[in-house]
This record gives C-alpha cells, sequence and structure tokens, in this order.
C-alpha cells in the first residue's frame, strides 16, 4: 500500500471497528476491504494533525457532486 514510517505527523490510523454499521458500503479495494466515504470523512474531519485536509479532499474525490463526473 505504500505506507512509511514517519518520526511525527503519521497520518495512517488502522482502526477495528466495535460497530456493524461501519461495515454498511463497504467496497474492496485491491484485495483491502474499505468503509463507505461518509464515515471516513466523518472521522477524519475531526482529528488533528492533517486530516482535516484529508477530510476535506475526501469530500471532493467521493462525495461532491464534482467527484462522481
Amino acid at each position: 500500500m505504500g505506507f512509511y514510517e514517519e518520526l511525527q505527523g503519521e497520518n495512517v490510523w488502522l482502526v477495528v471497528a466495535d460497530d456493524e454499521r461501519m461495515f454498511h458500503g463497504v467496497a474492496e479495494r485491491e484485495g483491502i476491504r474499505c468503509v463507505h466515504p461518509v464515515p471516513t470523512y466523518l472521522d477524519l474531519k475531526d482529528h488533528p494533525e492533517r486530516s482535516a485536509e484529508a477530510a476535506e479532499r475526501s469530500h471532493r474525490r467521493f462525495l461532491s457532486r464534482d467527484g462522481y463526473a
């Protein structure tokens, strides 16, 4: 997946969901199960570091009408 270690400002969080609703709309991409963009956006928008930037990019790419064009 192209991950690498950083000394600070890490931007990858691997989370085990404890709520079955998180699996609604799950898709598989390159053999990896991924949650729907909506819970991803909601989780990102309130985290520190560059997560607000990632939330906005995710919103533009996957949730805006332009992202589907």
